[in-house]
């Protein structure tokens, strides 16, 4: 008996051996592989990171559509105490927060709903005052309930980036509803000069050269490129909201030109004019363009005029095709342009 019941015993540790051996070579592998390529170890902690937004955005799914906003919130606040937890005030986890809260925010329309989010919307404003969305978001829900302390709200926001003209959008229709002439007027001035601001992260821009991480709303950028395909840029730092102002765009040697592009950072509802082209070579004007100038763009709107309308927040790229003549060669180009903003509202209040 005694020996039988060894033999049992023996086999029952060797299944758990063999057991606990099968699960553990997995790991092992897992672990070194995770040792040995770090990018692979990067992603999964990036992964890992994005979790909490992608389980949020997943339950949100069930509760935004039917507009059961109160339902909504209390997982809102969740991933928010856990964006504040992991590393204040900014943090890997914060855009996927922000995703989130505007995916409700863009789906509320009525101010019983603004009104259920507003005490959550004052909590993000609390934990991340310079966040310029989270700005937006309470200055919207409060003037949407008719709340004149939406004004302050929007102030902050444009301190953060006055290129945008949501928050001015947002004053205007606020101070007509309530009947606020002076404060129209007030908005409806500032909006045409603000220009500074981006609406996009720095490190980002179509225009983008490794000496040049960002042209930014206030820079213009000229792409040259050559008959045999090199391509060569110039900037401009002076953009001004104004019509008619020559931008200066020096380049390093002679160069034959093929084509022109013009890089263009601004935000939507930008009108852009084009009058002149004017090339020099050794100090010397050779050449001037200024009628039946043909130009397409990246994604604006060209109208009758000879004007294009920008509409994308990731700025307008000016595609400036050659005459019969071609443009032939130079070190030195300027351009003579326009720019205008176009208003956010209708009313004599915001007229010139």
């Amino acid at each position: 008996m005694s020996s039988i019941s060894a033999e049992k015993k023996k086999r029952f540790a060797g299944t758990i051996l063999t057991v606990l051996m099968t699960l553990m070579l997995p790991i092992v592998l897992i672990v070194l592989l995770f040792l040995t390529v770090p990018k692979l170890r990067h992603s999964v902690f990036l992964f890992t990171l994005d979790l909490p937004g992608y389980a949020t955005n997943f339950i949100l799914k069930q509760y935004v559509p039917p507009r059961q906003f109160g339902k909504a919130v209390p997982w809102l606040e969740r991933e928010l105490r856990l964006v504040n937890w992991f590393a204040p005030p900014r943090n890997r986890l914060l855009p996927g927060l922000i995703q989130n809260i505007e995916y409700v925010l863009t789906r509320a329309r009525f101010p019983e709903e603004f009104a259920v989010l507003q005490p959550f919307l004052e909590k993000v404003v609390r934990s991340h005052p310079n966040l310029y969305p989270a700005r937006l978001w309470l200055a919207r829900t409060l003037a949407s309930m008719g709340s004149l302390e939406a004004f302050e709200q929007l102030k902050e926001a444009i301190k953060l980036s006055s290129a945008d003209a949501e928050p001015f959008r947002i004053a205007i229709h606020l101070a007509l509803k309530n009947r606020l002439p002076g404060k129209v007027k007030e908005w409806c001035d500032s909006y045409k000069k603000s220009h500074f601001g981006g609406l996009v992260p720095l490190d980002y821009h179509p225009a983008q050269t490794p000496h040049q991480p960002s042209i930014g709303l206030r820079m213009l950028a000229l792409e040259i490129v050559s008959q045999s395909g090199k391509r060569e840029f110039s900037w401009n730092r002076g953009l001004r909201l104004a019509e008619n102002i020559t931008y200066d765009f020096p380049f390093g040697q002679n160069i034959t030109i093929e084509n022109l592009k013009l890089h263009l950072g601004i935000v939507p509802g930008i009108y852009v004019g084009l009058k002149k082209i004017q090339t020099y070579s050794n100090g010397q004007r050779k050449l001037a363009f200024e009628k039946d100038l043909s130009m397409a763009s990246w994604g604006g709107f060209h109208l009758e005029s000879g004007q294009i309308l920008t509409v994308s927040k990731d700025g307008e790229i000016i595609f400036i095709l050659p005459p019969k003549e071609g443009f032939g060669s130079a070190d030195r180009i300027e351009l003579t342009l326009s720019f205008k903003r176009l208003a956010v509202a209708k009313t004599s209040l915001c007229k010139e």
